[in-house]
C-alpha cells in the first residue's frame, strides 16, 4: 500500500510538471498589439514573413544589402515580439534584420536557424547576429561548428550570455553584452560571473532601470523585476547603443 501510495504521488508529480510545461510552450509571449501594428504601419520599412523567419527591410536602401542582423528570440516569445524594437534599429541603420522563428518558440529546438538566412541572402557578406536570453545563449553553439564562421563578423547578447568559455578563443569577433540594472532573470552576481565567459574586446553595458521583457515588446514576464524607465526609454536608449556598434561592422 505504502509503495502504491510513492507511486500515485510521483505520478501526480510527474502529470503535474508536463502538464505546467505544455501550458507554457501553448502560451508564449505574444507582442503587445499596439507596438507591433505601430511596426506594420511604419513607410520606412518593409515587414515580411518568409515561413522561417521574418524580414525587416529598411525602404532607405537604395542598393542590395551588404550587411544584416540575424536575431535569436528568447525562450518561449514568439519572434512577432521583437519586431517593433528591431524595426527602430533596421532604420537607424539601414540594415535589415532577419527575426527567426523557433520550433515551440524555444531556440535551443533549431539553433541552426541562421543557416537558411544566409543561405536565402547570399548578396549579404557581413552578419551580426544577436539573442535575447536563451536566444543569446544559442549563438555560440552556433558557432561551434563553425558554421559560416567567415560571415560572422559580430555578436550581440541581450540578457544573455555564452554557455560556455568557447568565445574567448575567438578574437576575431566584435560582442556587445547588454543587460539592464532591473533584469529579474539575471541577478547582478550571476551577470558578473556569466561575464567570465566573454572574450576581452567584448563591450559590456548596462541600461539603468531597463528589465528582462523590455529588450523585446510582448509586455510584462514572470519572475521579472520591475522597470524603472518606460517602454519607450529603454528601446530608445537600447537602439542608439545597437546602431552605433552596428554601424562599427564592416
Amino acid at each position: 500500500m505504502k509503495r502504491k501510495l510513492i507511486f500515485g504521488l510521483i505520478l501526480v508529480l510527474v502529470i503535474g510538471a508536463v502538464g505546467f510545461a505544455l501550458n507554457l510552450v501553448g502560451n508564449p509571449s505574444q507582442p503587445v498589439s499596439k507596438f507591433l501594428q505601430a511596426a506594420k504601419a511604419d513607410t520606412a520599412v518593409s515587414i515580411n514573413d518568409r515561413g522561417g523567419y521574418i524580414e525587416i527591410i529598411p525602404n532607405t536602401l537604395q542598393t542590395a544589402a551588404t550587411k544584416g542582423i540575424i536575431f535569436y528570440p528568447g525562450g518561449l516569445v514568439t519572434a512577432e515580439s521583437y519586431i517593433y524594437p528591431w524595426t527602430q534599429v533596421s532604420k537607424l541603420t539601414n540594415v535589415p534584420v532577419y527575426i527567426a522563428k523557433m520550433p515551440l518558440n524555444l531556440a535551443i529546438l533549431n539553433v541552426n536557424a541562421a543557416d537558411k538566412i544566409i543561405a536565402d541572402n547570399p548578396q549579404i557578406k557581413s552578419w551580426i547576429m544577436s539573442g535575447h536570453s536563451l536566444g543569446g545563449a544559442m549563438l555560440s553553439e552556433y558557432l561551434k561548428a563553425g558554421r559560416n564562421l567567415p560571415k560572422i563578423k559580430a555578436l550581440i547578447f541581450q540578457a544573455a550570455f555564452p554557455n560556455d568559455d568557447f568565445l574567448k578563443t575567438n578574437s576575431n569577433l566584435q560582442i556587445l553584452s547588454l543587460i539592464g540594472t532591473k533584469d529579474g532573470k539575471i541577478t547582478t552576481l550571476k551577470s558578473k560571473e556569466e561575464a567570465k565567459k566573454l572574450p576581452t574586446q567584448a563591450i559590456q553595458t548596462e541600461i539603468t532601470g531597463m528589465n528582462h521583457a523590455q529588450f523585446g515588446a510582448y509586455g510584462k514576464q514572470s519572475g521579472d523585476l520591475s522597470a524603472s524607465i518606460s517602454n519607450e526609454d529603454a528601446w530608445a536608449e537600447w537602439t542608439t547603443i545597437v546602431a552605433k556598434f552596428i554601424d562599427m561592422i564592416k
